[in-house]
């Protein structure tokens, strides 16, 4: 299950990457260069904290911003993933979840773009979005404003709609 703001993590770019691998590119190559930084317990509750928060939207706004090379970055760990799936024999799903076309505003990326992509790096790829556009979310489909991770219902009908593809995928 994927979706644009991976980009982000991949990049290094959200606080909760911390620990996690750190890849670039050289050239068209994909290069993991250690675990992603962010320092120790103190700076990972600060970095919470409503001041912090304001400090980084007026001086650090481009961390949270998706750029065209953090796509690329993204698209490569998964054609990574993709290739290590084939050479093991197994198939690999891809469960697509629409970015707002907001987040996009600064490349040359868009929602179709990236799927038309990730298709070429999977056995299999459905959108689960369970919407046209993530500006328009039915209220059902996640917890609550302020938190927009998906409710107990858009889970249930996201891992039915995963079922049906990995019992596809799986008979074919």
């Amino acid at each position: 299950v994927t979706f644009p703001v991976h980009a982000l993590r991949s990049a290094c770019k959200k606080v909760y990457s911390n620990g996690t691998p750190r890849y670039s590119m050289k050239g068209n190559v994909l290069v993991n260069n250690g675990v992603c930084p962010y320092g120790n317990i103190f700076h990972r509750v600060y970095s919470k904290s409503y001041i912090n928060l304001l400090i980084k939207d007026v001086f650090f706004a481009n961390m949270k911003k998706i750029s065209d090379s953090d796509i690329v970055l993204y698209l490569n760990i998964v054609k990574e993933i993709y290739a290590e799936s084939k050479s093991n024999n197994s198939k690999l799903l891809i469960a697509y979840i629409k970015g707002s076309d907001k987040e996009f505003l600064d490349t040359t990326w868009s929602n179709e773009k990236i799927s038309k992509e990730l298709n070429n790096y999977s056995d299999a790829f459905i959108d689960i979005s369970l919407y046209k556009s993530k500006d328009d979310i039915p209220s059902k489909y996640y917890i609550h404003e302020t938190d927009m991770h998906p409710s107990s219902l858009a889970n249930k009908l996201r891992a039915q709609m995963i079922a049906i593809e990995i019992k596809d995928l799986t008979y074919n």
